[in-house]
């Protein structure tokens, strides 16, 4: 639906009647919700450390999973999304000492 109002705004030219902030909204893409992002890559990380005793080949499915969703979600971001909002750097950080505990703990096991 959103694609048929932006083909005709396109078609009107500079007869359309939107205002400015309507057709900035019209072609703004979706939201890009981080923190559900870091989310999949955590859920994605623990689930083949779970399972990599059974499958020892899911380390290398493992990476390739978090380089697809890490190069996914960038492709999404600076092509077809809004502008996150700005975010202190704590939810990186916290992400970053999480990492480390998961493989300090599959370690141990």
């Amino acid at each position: 639906m959103k694609l048929y109002f932006q083909w005709q705004q396109l078609a009107q030219g500079t007869k359309s009647e939107y205002v400015q902030s309507e057709a900035n909204a019209l072609w703004e893409g979706t939201e890009f919700e981080l923190a559900q992002r870091y989310a999949n890559h955590a859920k994605t990380m623990m689930i083949f450390l779970f399972f990599i005793s059974i499958l020892p080949l899911g380390a290398v499915t493992g990476f390739l999973a978090i380089l697809s969703l890490s190069i996914t979600d960038r492709f999404i971001l600076v092509h077809f999304s809004k502008q996150p909002p700005s975010l202190s750097a704590d939810i990186a950080y916290f992400m970053y000492r999480f990492f480390d505990i998961i493989l300090v703990v599959y370690a141990v096991k």
